[in-house]
């Protein structure tokens, strides 16, 4: 007879205590119902009967409470292997979804870039030059039908290139009062105000001024930074091309490193894909100016009117706009001007 843990191993088959406890009575409750048969003892015999039962009875009831015992113990273990594979599925899952995602963006700069729909733009001034480019390209088509731009930050940029790259928006827009149909027929754009005063009068307000004439435009405006408002995703700018008819969108996203009153560090890349420039473009009516900016107009329908017929005054506006965060603050205890 061998012990092992709480369990005995007899003639090749392993009982705990109890199980042989219960054998035993059932043993000697057999033997003593023979004995009275053969001895003809009917008290005897009786008796050994009924312990019989009892025990048998008894042992049934052990074993289903043990029985149920384990089971329930199974069920806890079959919940818990459950719940780790659920969570093991929900993890291959997410990892699956993130592989995939890298995996499609992958293979969709794969995919434009082979397809010369993707190009890198790495030295500062690339972003601009692009854009000239791209109205001097489209002169030999139909031209561009509207001009979008997004820059929360880039009216006070000090490159020259910039103000080239503007000029030549103005020019191929052409003026209201020429008959002479331009290379863009419509401009939109979204700029943020500087928040320093000189650099509102170096550079930006003589920006704006390009584009107080010119046909199909519209112009709207993000306040100063300040705690109040503050810059809508600040560094990262956009200019979407488009031309309907032809099917045809290339858009040009700016990103800047540095963004003072004095550095730009910028760089970007082009995508031409009509699918994503259909987007972009209407994301842009629809949410940078048509959310966003719609009550900062300085060319364009006037906010303030309800049936939207009105069109600000472009002079007006901007003299409200300096007023409003350009004039020099007065200091109360020396009554002296200070310049922001």
């Amino acid at each position: 007879m061998e012990q092992h843990d709480d369990k005995v191993k007899l003639f090749g088959h392993h009982y705990t205590w109890q199980e042989l406890f219960t054998i035993t009575l059932l043993l000697a409750a057999l033997i003593a119902a023979i004995a009275g048969i053969i001895g003809n003892n009917a008290i005897l015999y009786m008796s050994s009967i009924l312990f019989l039962l009892s025990t048998f009875v008894l042992y049934m009831f052990f074993f289903m409470r043990q029985a149920e015992t384990k089971l329930n113990n199974l069920s806890n273990s079959i919940g818990k292997v459950i719940t780790v594979e659920e969570k093991l599925d929900t993890l291959i899952h997410n990892q699956n979804t993130a592989i995939k995602s890298d995996e499609k963006i992958e293979v969709l700069l794969k995919a434009l870039d082979a397809t010369n729909k993707y190009e890198l733009l790495v030295n500062p001034e690339d972003i601009f030059l692009y854009g000239i480019r791209a109205i001097e390209n489209s002169m030999a088509s139909s031209g561009w039908d509207k001009v979008r731009i997004y820059a929360p930050v880039g009216l006070w940029d000090t490159s020259r290139v910039k103000d080239q790259w503007l000029e030549k928006v103005q020019t191929s827009l052409g003026d209201q009062q020429a008959n002479a149909i331009g290379y863009v027929k419509a401009f939109r754009a979204v700029y943020g105000l500087p928040s320093s005063r000189e650099s509102y009068f170096a550079y930006a307000k003589r920006r704006l001024e390009l584009f107080k004439n010119t046909k199909d435009t519209q112009i709207h405006y993000l306040p100063p930074e300040d705690q109040e408002h503050p810059c809508h995703a600040p560094g990262i700018g956009a200019i979407i091309f488009e031309n309907r008819s032809d099917q045809r969108y290339e858009v040009v996203f700016a990103f800047v490193n540095n963004v003072t009153e004095n550095t730009f560090l910028r760089s970007g890349f082009v995508i031409k894909d009509k699918e994503i420039g259909r987007l972009l473009a209407d994301w842009f009516d629809e949410q940078a100016f048509g959310d966003a900016s719609q009550n900062f107009v300085l060319r364009g329908r006037d906010p303030k009117d309800h049936d939207r017929k009105k069109w600000v005054d472009f002079d007006a506006q901007l003299a409200e706009i300096e007023k409003r965060y350009y004039q020099p603050q007065v200091d109360q205890s020396t009554g002296l001007k200070l310049v922001q």
